[in-house]
């Protein structure tokens, strides 16, 4: 999986920060083929790793 700093402003609106060393693990399922071999892999049974 990945990490993000995450928080609340106004409790209405929430803002997610990366820092450089966090990007790349994000970046690997930030992508919209990422995110179709996720989901196809749910619909299959398979847990993603």
């Amino acid at each position: 999986m990945f990490e993000l700093i995450e928080f609340w402003i106004e409790n209405r609106l929430m803002v997610e920060i990366a820092v450089p060393s966090m990007l790349p693990d994000y970046l690997k399922i930030a992508t919209a083929q990422a995110q179709d071999d996720f989901l196809a892999s749910m619909k299959s049974g398979q847990v993603p790793a």
